[in-house]
């Protein structure tokens, strides 16, 4: 058999299983320090300084009335707002609004589908779905319009949901 003849044969075979789990660990383990960690850090320190800037109650008091159509204060327009740069973002200031008790159990509840569906909307859609798929930059307000439709109604579905439940 020649080299090259072997050389294709193993390039067939599956993995190693070892080697296959401890390339995956390795990749796993930089995607948490290099992207979750960071983005959950921005988010705790940036609602903090909302709240104790005191801008957090008047972002509550100029969106109440937009947020209120979904049974949620003013305040979780952060958070849905963050979601849209950062998954990890929209749920750890979701989260940190909780712990200030501006949200209540159901409220972070219906808030979890919206911060899925548009979580890392700018960052991670755009670069790493629509940028290698050949969509015409032209279209990709048409990908963000379906992103944001589908993120208001699952706060319309959650709160028939949590009604009903």
């Amino acid at each position: 058999m020649s080299e090259g003849t072997k050389q294709a044969v193993e390039k067939q075979r599956p993995p190693n299983p070892m080697t296959a789990f401890i390339n995956g660990a390795k990749k796993g383990t930089n995607l948490v320090f290099q992207v979750v960690i960071p983005n959950v850090i921005f988010a705790m320190v940036f609602m903090k300084l909302l709240t104790i800037s005191g801008i957090i109650d008047l972002v509550g008091w100029i969106c109440s009335p937009i947020m209120g159509i979904f049974g949620l204060p003013g305040e979780a327009a952060m958070p849905l707002v963050l979601s849209f740069a950062t998954f990890f973002g929209g749920l750890t200031s979701t989260a940190a609004l909780g712990a200030e008790g501006i949200l209540t159990g159901d409220q972070i509840l219906m808030m979890l589908p919206f911060t899925l569906l548009v979580g890392s909307t700018f960052a991670m859609y755009t670069g790493r779905i629509l940028g290698v798929t050949g969509i015409a930059t032209k279209d990709y307000k048409i990908c963000y319009l379906t992103t944001v439709i589908t993120g208001i109604l699952s706060l319309f579905v959650m709160r028939i949901l949590l009604s009903i439940i």
